[in-house]
């Protein structure tokens, strides 16, 4: 039989002889025996004698701690005699080992999983999709995601989740920081390396769970926007008396810029009389920690300048001095370095329906 520590357990044991035979069974092992052992198993039957010809009892040994698993099995003997009840009225004797094993519980498969962290709020640019192939590895099961990043001045952060039904479970994760190839480029992310103790083997609740939630945060820069995603190594630690598992997990980041160093849409022609519609030269363009020392210009056929703007996002009216600029052609020129690359748009403007033609 096997039995499983922290749990209830019983072995049935029957016995049969002729319908008016005396039948009976004595029994004995170390495990009933005070002092033996840290719990001591008991015997529940109503009597060791039977005049029906049938017995059973069970063995019964619940809640055994984690000294108590071993590879030799526990032995229990039993002795029967049968006193046959019709002539030649013979005694007739048999013997029954009974092998107890004691072994861990059936480990539930326990449950990881990275997703975005609630404390910060979506970025709209950036979609944390559902689960694809080959990004998230969870042992040899593939079943996770990428997490896009923008490079920014402020923080994301992605909470590390596992989920254990087992109640005699200490559970250890941290960040393989040696194996996590961010680590030592000068803005190291921060992860909080958690042990949860056993809370008690004993618990008996099904509906019983343990929650380890963990953020990754990390703030990357431009110099680290790349086509290939970088891969955190995280080490899963399962400590149930002396069996240690460990699992390895990954999960990948991938550093983005909002833009990727280019404008939308810069528009060729606006009205700007007031009518609510495109009444402002308004460059389609998404806000980018990356582009910096931008400057719009915007030049009459003469070449004079008519606007300037150092932001790309600030939009023109068509004034120039206080007044409204006449129709015609207009020429812009829109520079600013991305991730220390110069860039450079150049284009022409056509301004209709004007409230001046001055």
């Amino acid at each position: 039989e096997t039995f499983f520590a922290f749990s209830p357990n019983n072995a049935t044991i029957e016995a049969f002889a002729g319908l008016e035979d005396t039948l009976s069974v004595t029994f004995e092992s170390d495990i009933f025996e005070v002092d033996n052992y840290s719990v001591l198993a008991s015997f529940e039957g109503d009597s060791t004698y039977s005049l029906s010809g049938e017995w059973s009892g069970d063995v019964v040994w619940n809640n055994l701690p984690c000294d108590m698993i071993r590879d030799e099995p526990y032995l229990v003997d039993f002795y029967g005699n049968v006193l046959t009840h019709c002539p030649p009225f013979e005694s007739l004797d048999d013997t029954l080992t009974l092998e107890i094993t004691v072994v861990m519980p059936d480990d539930d498969l326990s449950e990881w999983r990275a997703e975005e962290s609630p404390n910060y709020p979506a970025d709209p640019d950036f979609i944390w999709t559902e689960p694809t192939a080959d990004t998230l590895i969870s042992g040899e099961v593939i079943s996770g995601q990428i997490f896009p990043y923008p490079a920014q001045e402020f923080e994301r952060c992605v909470s590390i989740i596992w989920e254990d039904t087992n109640p005699w479970d200490t559970l250890q994760i941290s960040l393989d920081r040696d194996n996590s190839e961010v680590f030592g480029l000068g803005n190291d992310p921060t992860f909080t390396d958690t042990t949860v103790w056993a809370p008690s083997p004993f618990i008996q609740d099904p509906a019983y769970i343990t929650v380890l939630n963990e953020e990754l945060c990390w703030t990357p820069t431009c110099e680290q926007i790349r086509d290939e995603p970088y891969r955190f190594t995280f080490n899963m630690t399962t400590v149930a008396c002396e069996e240690v598992q460990v699992e390895t997990h990954f999960v990948d980041i991938l550093v983005l810029t909002r833009s990727n160093g280019l404008l939308d849409i810069v528009p060729n022609v606006f009205t700007p009389n007031n009518d609510i519609m495109n009444d402002v030269w308004d460059i389609d363009h998404k806000d980018d920690f990356c582009i910096v020392n931008d400057n719009v210009k915007i030049y009459n056929r003469w070449g004079n300048p008519v606007y300037e703007s150092e932001e790309l996002l600030e939009t023109w009216d068509g004034m120039y001095n206080g007044n409204p600029v006449a129709n015609g052609e207009y020429y812009y020129v829109i520079t600013y370095d991305f991730i220390f690359e110069e860039k450079q748009y150049t284009g022409g403007i056509t301004i209709i329906d004007g409230p001046s033609d001055n």
